[in-house]
């Protein structure tokens, strides 16, 4: 079973790979169309912006005092820029189905039934996207804008500084220890994103990992892990974590 379960995640590994070799190619692609969408838009006055399929993820992260300065909190806003893939043809989630099948080919059958369900077509869809490198993101907190650009990964993590008395603002508007803030790509399309205030006398407590700490994913054994990754609905780890007894907790 150990040989066959290898096999199978060099194989997908493989398909990662040759996937990144033909989201390049799709990057050329892309600039070249952008390019002549540009020009026929400016030419004739066309909103083209219902052509762009590019999308955004916002991470909820945290706010804290600056150590210098008890007026001004730091904001920390995390997220990742992608265009997405929608090619449906072998290497995009056909992909998927070719896995399963190979899959039940190549596993023990006493595992088979960790594998009975279909792809999670929404989690396997990271895999096939482009990263946006060096696109502005503006940011709005409150009165604050600053303007940040995605690095070669199609991310940015970064401290935005803002005044206490905004922050406040924002608190009340919210009603507790979250605040929200807006932020847009180039495409003009806004996005909330969720930002926890950490009061100077609470702290935060980090949990580094969460296979198995928090949620289930049976990493020891690669086959329920990829089940438990692609297939299966994620199980929290009993007694770690409790939606309705921890209000305040959250991921990133």
């Amino acid at each position: 079973m150990t040989v066959y379960s290898v096999v199978f995640v060099i194989t997908l590994l493989c398909v990662s790979t040759i996937v990144g070799e033909d989201v390049r190619n799709e990057r050329r692609s892309h600039r070249v169309w952008n390019r002549l969408t540009g020009k026929i838009a400016d030419k004739y006055n066309i909103d083209n912006r219902h052509l762009n399929d590019e999308a955004m993820l916002l991470f909820s992260d945290v706010a804290f005092q600056s150590l210098n300065d008890s007026k001004t909190w730091n904001v920390m806003v995390h997220g990742w820029r992608y265009q997405n893939n929608h090619r449906r043809d072998w290497f995009g989630f056909g992909a998927s189905h070719w896995l399963q099948r190979l899959g039940r080919n190549l596993i023990n059958p006493d595992d088979i039934l960790y594998l009975n369900g279909s792809i999670n077509h929404d989690r396997l869809r990271p895999f096939f996207v482009v990263d946006r490198k060096n696109e502005n993101i503006e940011f709005n907190i409150g009165s604050i804008s600053q303007t940040i650009e995605t690095d070669r990964h199609g991310e940015f993590y970064e401290k935005i500084q803002v005044p206490s008395d905004v922050i406040q603002t924002l608190r009340r508007q919210n009603k507790g220890n979250i605040i929200t803030y807006e932020a847009a790509g180039e495409d003009d399309k806004n996005l909330t994103g969720i930002t926890h205030l950490i009061e100077p006398s609470q702290g935060i407590s980090v949990i580094s990992d969460i296979d198995d700490t928090i949620k289930i994913s049976e990493v020891l054994d690669k086959v329920r892990l990829l089940a438990n990754t692609f297939i299966s609905p994620f199980k929290p780890v009993p007694g770690k974590y409790k939606p309705n007894d921890n209000k305040n907790n959250f991921f990133v």
